[in-house]
């Protein structure tokens, strides 16, 4: 019996990153991964909600980012995380990796794969948002309790807004623009939703550095 879930985006014959969503065989908990940063980033649901977390390995320590439990949106199902993938990732030429679910991009749209955490009496005949969002299956795994982790996609429309963060030290510039330089355009914003779901966007950046200030744009 699986325990995992790959998925990804795909258009006009080239693709993203996909990720995985493994269930572990004995315990009520999930693990979520990305193929590209999979070895220095990962995201634990762990059967105590209060360790719900995504730890990234840096050279100069880890870095953790918890999350509180997110309330029930409905009986027995909560959505625990949303992974966003824009147009812009979608750019990696075949052949396409094999055991992945690859889903078709729409245009001027982002696909946004919800993982929602089903209790054991919830019904498996549907799935969540089915009728309501028209969201699309993408697979369904147990975990080591008989609840079951069930992945959903459907496109969504661009997140507009902006945000303000800390100005980075010279060190963290400097290593901004290597990255650029080296072609690594690509980052995963983190956020949380209104329902209490914690959200990853994968998308691309853009970098200008106008009267030497460091400039960072995100684009889908």
């Amino acid at each position: 019996m699986t325990r995992e879930i790959r998925f990804g985006a795909t258009s006009g014959g080239l693709f993203s990153s996909n990720w995985t969503v493994r269930a572990a065989a004995s315990r009520p908990e999930v693990y979520v991964a990305q193929r590209a940063t999979g070895g220095f980033m990962h995201i634990s649901l762990h059967q105590d909600p209060d360790q719900w977390h995504m730890k990234v390995r840096l050279a100069t320590g880890a870095v953790t980012k918890e999350w509180p439990n997110p309330p029930p949106i409905g009986p027995g199902l909560t959505r625990a995380l949303a992974i966003v993938i824009t147009p812009a990732v979608v750019n990696r030429p075949g052949p396409p990796r094999p055991r992945v679910t690859w889903v078709e991009a729409v245009p001027n749209k982002w696909l946004e794969f919800n993982v929602l955490l089903e209790g054991a009496n919830v019904a498996a005949s549907t799935w969540p948002g089915q009728r309501s969002m028209n969201t699309s299956l993408v697979g369904r795994i147990p975990m080591g309790d008989g609840s079951r982790v069930c992945v959903t996609v459907h496109p969504i429309d661009p997140i507009l807004g902006q945000t303000t963060y800390r100005a980075p030290s010279k060190a963290e510039k400097r290593r901004v623009r290597r990255a650029i330089a080296r072609g690594h355009s690509y980052v995963l914003a983190q956020g949380m939703s209104s329902d209490g779901a914690f959200h990853v966007v994968e998308a691309r950046i853009a970098i200008s550095n106008p009267r030497r200030r460091l400039w960072i744009r995100l684009f889908g």
